[in-house]
């Protein structure tokens, strides 16, 4: 059994040798907004990163990363999906699955038909990390900030429900 998953692995690897660049572990703030940054920068037609206001804290922008061909009509005009990760401290799990989506659709789009589909046709807005004061503490054991300066947590969703809604987004659901 596991020699069958090493193969499947291995075929998958050398299918896909863009999956051999992506860095599996858990990231740090600063190496999640270093990624989000360089796969913006690489892929300018095709992913947008912004800023969407300050975490809870302050101390860290919480960032959007949209994928969509903009050569093919605005985002307003294309249907629109929306993903985050790591809403609270510990659930750093969510947060480095939607930094693997966004690394997934760039690094495929092109190569992939049916990720070049979804890129072109649709607009994906990916907040990876919706909690990044929370992760980095516990991802690190680190606290940069004073936990009994720290604002009412609803407002990192309030600042994303008012994102998506002014992005016209029809259907938006936030979950306090």
């Amino acid at each position: 059994m596991i020699a069958f998953l090493y193969v499947a692995a291995a075929d998958t690897t050398a299918q896909h040798p863009e999956i051999e660049n992506y860095n599996y572990d858990y990231h740090t703030y600063q190496e999640t907004t270093d990624l989000l940054h360089a796969l913006a920068d690489e892929y300018p037609d095709i992913a947008n990163l912004y800023s969407i206001g300050a975490s809870a804290t302050g101390t860290k922008e919480l960032w959007m990363m949209k994928i969509g061909n903009i050569n093919n009509g605005p985002a307003s005009d294309k249907p629109a999906v929306y993903f985050d990760g790591n809403q609270h401290n510990n659930e750093v799990m969510g947060g480095e699955v939607t930094l693997h989506l966004i690394h997934y659709l760039l690094t495929r789009y092109g190569s992939d038909a049916d990720v070049t589909e979804l890129v072109d046709t649709r607009v994906v807005y990916v907040l990876a990390l919706g909690d990044p004061d929370g992760a980095e503490y516990f991802l690190t054991g680190e606290v940069d900030w004073n936990p009994a300066e720290i604002p009412i947590r609803n407002s990192i969703m309030m600042k994303v429900k008012a994102e998506l809604t002014d992005l016209k987004i029809s259907q938006v659901t936030v979950r306090f």
